[in-house]
C-alpha cells in the first residue's frame, strides 16, 4: 500500500505517473480520512465507557473527562494548512 501512495514512477512513459505534488496531496487526503475514522471510533469508545460506568456502583465509578476529538483535529488541520502556506 505504501508503494501505491508514495513510490516514484519507474516508467517515464506510463500514464500512471503523477507529479509528487499530486501524490502528496492524495497522501494528505488519505491521512485525513484515516485520522477522522480513528477519532470517530475513539469518541464512540469514550461514550460507551461513560455508559458502562453508570452501571457500576457509585463507589467504583470513575470521573472521566471526554475530549472533543473532532474540534482538536479541526484545529490541527487548520494549523497545518497555515504552516504549509508559509
Amino acid at each position: 500500500m505504501e508503494s501505491t501512495f508514495f513510490s516514484f514512477c519507474n516508467r517515464p512513459n506510463s500514464t500512471k505517473c503523477v507529479s509528487s505534488g499530486t501524490r502528496l496531496a492524495h497522501a494528505r487526503h488519505v491521512h485525513q480520512e484515516v485520522c477522522s475514522i480513528l477519532l470517530a471510533s475513539y469518541e464512540t469508545l469514550q461514550a460507551r465507557l461513560q455508559e458502562y460506568m453508570k452501571l457500576l456502583p457509585s463507589w467504583q465509578q470513575l470521573k472521566l473527562e471526554t475530549t472533543d476529538c473532532f474540534q482538536r483535529f479541526s484545529n490541527l488541520s487548520d494549523l497545518a494548512k497555515v504552516s504549509r502556506q508559509n
